[in-house]
């Protein structure tokens, strides 16, 4: 379930044949509001739904309800009116690293990241690139489940090895060593405090407060 900035509601529906539903929830106090159905091909299962800058709707789909082993992994949609395109591997020559997409957000340049289960891609706007992991740059190569954009711009992934941030230039990683019950992430929600909250899988929910250190002023001693 999605709601865009036109207050339409995204609804998929799996089944024989599944369907993504979206209405407008203001028009749906009619009697007989309008609700528009786009069938989705190959009987797979809609797990993420996120609308970018531009007012494009992204859907990801693969077995996010069942696991990996559900079976249905078919990419990306990009909705654009009644423009559907799709990206897989085999589309985007293995710049998507997985057909099983299981989050997706926008960075404040304007990139679509998707979480995979096979890590994270970019789209640039014109393809979709693998992230790779370096010593310095930690980035989630299994499972990414959800991505947060929190209110400073920075990106959050919640993956099966802990929580991965990136600032724009710099990727961090945060595990045990700082206060993680569980590497098995699910979802990353903030609060209005600022504060953020790890759903993990078998060990509750965990908060994070980032913990922000005054500069260090030098004693001048004259």
């Amino acid at each position: 379930v999605y709601l865009d900035a036109a207050r339409n509601l995204w609804v998929s529906r799996g089944g024989a044949p599944p369907i993504l539903y979206h209405f407008n929830v203001d028009e749906f106090r009619r009697v007989n509001p309008a609700v528009h159905r786009m069938p989705v091909e190959n009987n797979e299962i809609v797990g993420s739904i996120f609308q970018d800058a531009r007012g494009a709707i992204w859907t990801g789909t693969g077995p996010s309800l069942f696991g990996s082993a559900g079976g249905w992994q078919d990419g990306i949609l990009r909705i654009q009116g009644t423009n559907v395109a799709r990206f897989t591997v085999k589309s985007t020559s293995g710049g998507l690293p997985s057909d099983s997409v299981r989050s997706i957000n926008e960075g404040p340049e304007g990139a679509v990241y998707a979480g995979t289960d096979a890590g994270v891609a970019r789209f640039d706007g014109h393809r979709f690139t693998v992230l790779e992991r370096t010593v310095d740059r930690p980035v989630p190569i299994a499972e990414v489940r959800s991505i947060l954009r929190d209110k400073e711009g920075v990106l959050w992934f919640a993956a099966d090895s802990g929580v991965a941030r990136y600032d724009g230039i710099t990727w961090a990683a945060l595990d045990e060593n700082d206060g993680l019950a569980s590497l098995d992430v699910r979802t990353i929600v903030q609060d209005q405090e600022g504060t953020y909250f790890f759903g993990t899988g078998g060990n509750g929910v965990i908060r994070y407060r980032v913990q922000r250190q005054e500069p260090f002023l030098p004693q001048v001693v004259v």
